[in-house]
């Protein structure tokens, strides 16, 4: 499993930056959006017995 381990802010400047980008009429993913939809996961855990790769994003 690959986890992309990135903070909640460099998350929403990219979203940010997308939606600034997509053509009129599509889909614009809000902050509320993003916290709603981020507050279903957590990080996977060893433990979980997955073979971890972790991608760690500043």
């Amino acid at each position: 499993m690959h986890y992309l381990d990135v903070p909640d802010p460099t998350c929403l400047q990219r979203i940010a930056k997308r939606n600034g980008e997509r053509p009129e009429g599509s889909y614009q993913l809000t902050e509320a959006d993003f916290t709603y939809v981020s507050s279903f996961f957590e990080p996977p855990e060893e433990a979980e017995g997955f073979r971890l790769q972790v991608h760690a994003v500043a």
